[in-house]
């Protein structure tokens, strides 16, 4: 039996219906926690405190339009099925803001149905208590991964 591909989180913060400055991208961390302690992620190396992960697009498909459209991409937001719900946006002028995950494991065959072609689909996304949205403009439908606009207020 075979697994399909992990599930990308790809995703553009939108605030007053315009995307981050680069700026501020640029800078943005995110974080889980373990009791008292922030654990930020990393694709490459292990669990710390000071880790990049946020990667563009580019990183993965050498398409910098969406680089420019101010699309990230977290491969390490529970590719495997949700282990934690909650996790935390930290911006450059020290704002945290919250996105909450599930998702559930189902066959290859429901899983190639779904938009992420993955064995884990989301099925809740929120950002700061608010549904995220897929975002159509930048991906036709059904594109992989789904881009989802999380809403900054």
């Amino acid at each position: 039996m075979y697994s399909l591909d992990i599930n990308l989180f790809a995703y553009r913060i939108v605030q007053n219906g315009d995307k981050l400055p680069d700026s501020v991208m640029n800078g943005l961390k995110m974080y889980y926690m373990e009791g008292l302690t922030k654990y930020y992620k990393n694709p490459s190396v292990q669990d710390s405190a000071t880790a990049s992960h946020l990667l563009k697009p580019s990183h993965y498909s050498g398409n910098t339009y969406l680089d420019e459209q101010g699309v990230r991409v977290c491969p390490t937001l529970n590719p495997f099925g949700v282990t934690r719900n909650y996790w935390y946006f930290e911006f450059p002028n020290g704002d945290v803001d919250t996105l909450y995950v599930e998702s559930r494991n189902v066959s290859n065959k429901e899983g190639l149905q779904d938009v992420c072609q993955c064995n884990n689909p989301f099925t809740v996304i929120k950002y700061n208590g608010r549904d995220a949205e897929i975002n159509t403009e930048l991906m036709p439908e059904g594109s992989k991964p789904p881009i989802y606009n999380l809403i900054k207020e």
